[in-house]
């Protein structure tokens, strides 16, 4: 949090903020900031000259604000994603353009599975959505880094998404679609997500007896009925599990709130 002197204030050197709402362009509280201001110069006089370095009537205060909600956020209406790399790398640039140009050839592209026709993911997840039709997200390695927020997971959960299978998980990201109720887990042996084709299917057997530790039987099905049977691990405890029965944490805390 920056905060700035006015008026007369000749130095903040010393100075703490009290209790603050921090308001958005709609006048809105969205923070609130309080704590110790650090600054970056000081000044001092005495009877014949005084001196100044930096700027002493400004300051930082180093995670002084605590979000009390969110800006508004809608996956599916973005017509287009900016992915930054924590570690700039030219190899894993082009790994992630191969895989999200997989089969299309255009960026955040697919086809879908409803009617054939190539449009973008989040078009793709809204007619799945609008038709009824369950669906999984499969992905490569460390699925989510960057997606901390909520909404990451919220949002192919509103739209239908029943289970995420990749790789590896961002660890945050993994625990956003716990609460969510979305199943996330990871490919037992990761050649098999070599083996998943365009128009090939994925079925999660036995779920009823999903549990702690014990992995999940799922099966590719391909356009000619063939079948290649894989496991897939998940590190969900009993409580994840019952988010996910239940289609959410938040599902939970409500039925609880009901039979108070």
């Amino acid at each position: 949090v920056n905060v700035a002197a006015l008026g007369d204030s000749s130095s903040l050197q010393g100075g703490t903020l009290l209790v603050t709402p921090l308001l958005g362009a709609d006048g809105e509280v969205y923070a609130v900031a309080q704590g110790s201001v650090s600054i970056g110069g000081f000044s001092a006089q005495g009877n014949a000259a005084s001196v100044t370095k930096g700027v002493p009537t400004g300051g930082r205060i180093a995670s002084g604000a605590i979000i009390e909600r969110e800006l508004p956020f809608d996956l599916a209406a973005l017509g287009s994603i900016k992915i930054s790399l924590r570690n700039p790398d030219l190899t894993t640039a082009r790994r992630i353009s191969q895989v999200i140009n997989a089969f299309t050839g255009a960026d955040g592209t697919g086809k879908d599975p409803i009617d054939g026709e190539t449009r973008t993911f989040p078009e793709i997840a809204k007619h799945l959505h609008e038709a009824g039709v369950a669906w999984v997200a499969v992905g490569d390695e460390n699925y989510g880094e960057g997606s901390s927020r909520e909404h990451a997971a919220m949002e192919p959960r509103f739209r239908g998404a029943k289970a995420i299978l990749v790789r590896s998980f961002a660890r945050i990201h993994e625990t956003n679609l716990k609460k969510q109720g979305v199943l996330p887990l990871t490919f037992d042996d990761p050649s098999v997500y070599d083996q998943i084709g365009e128009d090939d299917k994925i079925s999660f057997l036995g779920l009823s007896d999903l549990a702690p530790g014990q992995p999940v039987r799922a099966e590719i099905v391909k356009p000619d009925g063939s079948k290649v049977s894989f496991l897939a691990n998940h590190t969900m405890n009993d409580e994840q599990i019952a988010w996910f029965r239940a289609g959410g944490a938040l599902n939970i805390i409500r039925a609880k709130m009901e039979n108070r």
